[in-house]
């Protein structure tokens, strides 16, 4: 199972619910997610969610689900009448899963990522678009869910972009 990219999701102020179902147990999202055969854990969170906020997918069609958002303070409020603390919600700084990189360390990844995305992703730093950073068959975000690695794919346009921006600027 994937770990969770908190240094993405602990970051963001609004999920779709079906994201915050798989949040909520410190599970990383997919990129594309098939409410059929979502497991039943964060189908029943998912339903809690919608109870909690109003929010309801079945007055929706299916391929509008992934718009349905709930705020970051909702769930916060949600989590706080259920006495519960979901990591996203209420990192521990203590407990965190975030090592200390140095800046020579973190430029030294940033090179490798930009590296084997121009090589064998073919992105094109600079580009408006890439099918390195997409959604497709062929995107670095399909080939590590390949792996179950999963990492959300504006996950990988970040750190893509950093390494462009600090590497290609000079």
């Amino acid at each position: 199972m994937a770990k969770l990219d908190y240094s993405f999701w602990g970051t963001i102020d609004e999920y779709s619910v079906l994201q915050a179902a798989f949040l909520w147990l410190d599970v990383e999202p997919p990129n594309d997610i098939d409410i059929d055969e979502m497991p039943q854990k964060q189908e029943a969170i998912a339903d809690l969610i919608e109870k909690h906020t109003g929010t309801q997918r079945r007055h929706y069609p299916m391929c509008e689900h992934e718009k349905l958002k709930v705020s970051r303070d909702e769930l916060r409020e949600m989590a706080e009448a259920l006495e519960v603390k979901p990591t996203f919600l209420f990192p521990d700084e203590d407990t965190s899963p975030k090592a200390a990189v140095s800046e020579v360390e973190r430029n030294t990844l940033l090179k490798m990522i930009l590296g084997m995305a121009v090589d064998s992703y073919k992105h094109e730093p600079g580009a408006k678009r890439s099918a390195a950073t997409g959604g497709g068959p062929r995107s670095i975000a399909a080939a590590l869910e390949r792996q179950q690695l999963c990492v959300n794919k504006d996950t990988i346009k970040k750190y893509l972009t950093e390494a462009e921006e600090k590497l290609l600027s000079k």
